[in-house]
């Protein structure tokens, strides 16, 4: 049979290709809010960490006090790239009881000359979303970020240096301080359970880390040390820590205005490491940094800072200058957090100090002809 001309022409199916819709972030953000008290209009994405993301939100409306932003933490326990690395959620817990806790202490604003320090008013926290809103301190930027700026060296001389590290022992020992003394049993529970997650979390971590460095070198001291760190051992573990006391977590207002005649404010953020340990790691881990940027990017502004620093936290006795020498030694294994990048000679003069420290300071030999003790912060503790 002829069908020529009576069949219709089948046309192929039209194919319609749906794009997979990404979450977004930010709108997330936008709609956990709305049904608060800082519901905002925008969300701007700020520099958040190991799995956080923080953002400073502009409100919709004002709060009681007058601020019109807030800042705003949303916090992961695990990174789909990176499933094998864990961070317990007990440090979204944490930061807001130690923000509370400290409302009302010696360490809440200490004035220091012409510098104050504080730390920002926590507001709330979602717990389904671990997310946590907290007072907008300073929208300049960390000190971290103004100390390895061209405009730090030409701004600050090496007296305005002084100052600014006395002010950061100042406040550090007042902290440390009120931590020795009976702490709210609610809030101690709270840091313990951090020390037992959150911290225990960075433990494996920096444990992994030693041992790898230890292969290398064959540093007996070394892998003591790492042991002993790892199990808390190490110290004393009975005193309320920052945990991660760095520039990196200092905030400062209008740093251009930093000189002997005006005031500058600086805020300690970044609670979500606070735990129970020893107060030299506080120490330690705020000299290894200053020290970095003397390495890394030629500062000398924070060499100043070094000696005021310690010229206004309590003398150590000998054990504990020991500890904290050991300590500073393990931070500059940790570079990178302070630097995107250094040369090969930087990054081995950094890692070889660090050996240096453990093993003097593990062993409790006081070297002075050693290079490494040639560092004029040593000479400042214990006496």
């Amino acid at each position: 049979m002829d069908t020529t001309g009576t069949m219709e022409t089948v046309k192929a199916p039209t194919i319609q290709v749906v794009e997979e819709q990404k979450p977004d972030p930010d709108r997330a953000i936008l709609e956990s809010l709305r049904p608060t008290l800082y519901a905002c209009t925008s969300v701007q994405r700020m520099n958040g960490g190991l799995l956080n993301a923080t953002y400073r939100g502009s409100l919709i409306n004002p709060l009681q006090n007058g601020r019109c932003t807030v800042i705003i933490k949303h916090s992961e326990e695990k990174d789909p790239n990176i499933p094998q690395f864990t961070l317990s959620l007990t440090r979204c817990l944490t930061e807001q009881a130690i923000l509370r806790g400290l409302g009302g202490t010696p360490s809440h604003q200490v004035q220091h000359k012409q510098i104050s320090i504080q730390v920002p008013q926590f507001y709330h926290y979602l717990p389904d979303q671990h997310t946590q809103i907290f007072e907008d301190v300073s929208p300049e930027g960390t000190l971290h970020d103004f100390l390895t700026s061209a405009a730090a060296e030409e701004l600050i001389n090496s007296s305005t240096a002084m100052v600014l590290g006395e002010a950061l022992g100042s406040w550090l020992s007042r902290f440390h301080a009120w931590s020795k003394t009976p702490v709210d049993a609610d809030l101690w529970n709270i840091i313990e359970q951090n020390s037992n997650g959150f911290d225990r979390d960075l433990r494996d971590f920096r444990f992994h880390k030693l041992l790898a460095i230890q292969k290398e070198c064959g540093s007996e001291h070394l892998a003591h040390y790492a042991a002993l760190m790892h199990s808390r051992e190490f110290g004393r573990k009975d005193i309320v820590v920052h945990g991660d006391f760095s520039s990196r977590n200092i905030l400062i207002q209008n740093p251009p205005s930093i000189d002997e005649e005006k005031d500058t404010c600086l805020a300690v953020i970044d609670w979500e490491a606070c735990c129970l340990g020893d107060n030299t790691r506080d120490l330690a881990e705020m000299v290894a940094d200053l020290y970095m940027k003397n390495i890394l990017y030629g500062s000398k502004v924070a060499l100043s800072m070094i000696e005021g620093l310690i010229s206004t936290y309590p003398p150590l006795d000998e054990e504990a200058a020991h500890r904290t020498v050991a300590q500073i030694g393990e931070n500059f294994f940790y570079w990178n957090l302070y630097a995107p990048t250094c040369t090969d000679k930087q990054e081995s003069e950094l890692v070889q100090l660090g050996i240096d420290l453990i093993d003097k300071g593990y062993s409790r030999q006081r070297d002075e002809a050693h290079p490494a003790y040639s560092m004029t912060w040593y000479y400042n503790f214990g006496n």
